[in-house]
């Protein structure tokens, strides 16, 4: 009879624990942001009121640093940990442990070494949890000539912020256990220089839109990075360009919150097929909607 108890008490453990869903996830890429490499930032959540199991992912091949960032309340600065990279077979993958059933963490990889000319190369997302829907966003480098997605299945949403900044964000159904989303991206760097140069550039010319009308002193002091001391290089220039999509990211700006900013520079408005399932997700959170709603239940935004 005991036995059969703590038999019971197992299995139940292990339904609350391990039949844990990701319900919203996104993976947001910079390439050539700060370093001529590729930072890949990975935000989600899991069903709440439950115990939350640690994650796994499988990060882009040639990833050679991950780690995550977890913000306490309470505590002024966040807590840094490095991501321990796992073996299996030729794929390299961290395991994630949510807190309060959020994560957040980043992830570096070099897919081309020469300094100028043609970047041509593939992100790739796996895990061992299932994702009910997902998004993937793209930051076109600045300085890029040529900039392509290749997606066989899907079509990105295209929009530009106020600085002329583009990005590129695919919504996803679904995607079980196991399976893997890929997309490739081809572009030309003529000239070596990476975005945040570029910005840099703008704050000390003054160039078009340069600061969205704000002062370079208060845009400079804005991307000073004050708030974070950290144990290696890597996590603290990380963080410093996300300091910088602080203040130049879209979602963070509220000129990109009106309908109008979130139109596909394309001028395309989706169709049936897999390009219509872009009507059943709000343009500012990501969140799904239904085809009546007026505005979104997650963030309030008009619809």
């Amino acid at each position: 009879m005991k036995k059969q108890i703590w038999l019971l008490a197992v299995l139940s453990f292990g339904a609350i624990a391990w039949g844990q869903k990701i319900t919203s996830l996104e993976a947001d890429i910079y390439p050539e942001y700060y370093s001529q490499g590729v930072m890949v930032e990975y935000l989600g959540e899991t069903e709440p009121g439950t115990l939350t199991p640690a994650l796994h992912f499988m990060l882009p091949a040639g990833t050679d640093s991950a780690f995550s960032v977890v913000e306490i309340e309470g505590q002024k600065d966040p807590l840094i940990t490095d991501l321990k990279l796992e073996q299996r077979g030729s794929e390299t993958w961290v395991t994630v442990a949510p807190r309060e059933n959020k994560f957040r963490f980043f992830a570096f990889y070099t897919p081309f070494t020469n300094p100028v000319g043609k970047r041509d190369f593939q992100f790739s997302i796996k895990s061992d949890s299932d994702f009910p829907h997902y998004h993937i966003l793209v930051q076109e480098p600045m300085m890029a000539q040529g900039f392509a997605l290749h997606e066989p299945d899907d079509e990105p949403e295209s929009f530009p912020d106020q600085h002329g900044i583009t990005f590129h964000r695919f919504h996803y159904e679904a995607l079980k256990a196991g399976e893997v989303q890929s997309l490739g991206i081809e572009y030309v760097n003529p000239t070596g220089k990476l975005t945040m140069e570029t910005l840099q550039t703008m704050l000390n010319t003054g160039g078009p839109n340069a600061m969205g009308g704000g002062s370079n002193t208060q845009v400079a002091a804005n991307a000073a990075p004050k708030r974070f001391t950290l144990p290696t290089w890597q996590p603290y220039l990380a963080l410093a360009a996300i300091t910088l999509i602080v203040a130049f990211n879209y979602k963070r700006f509220p000129a990109m919150q009106s309908s109008k900013a979130s139109t596909p520079i394309t001028g395309k408005q989706p169709e049936t097929g897999k390009t219509a399932r872009k009507n059943n997700f709000c343009t500012q959170c990501g969140k799904p909607v239904s085809s009546g709603d007026k505005f979104c239940s997650s963030c309030g935004c008009k619809l």
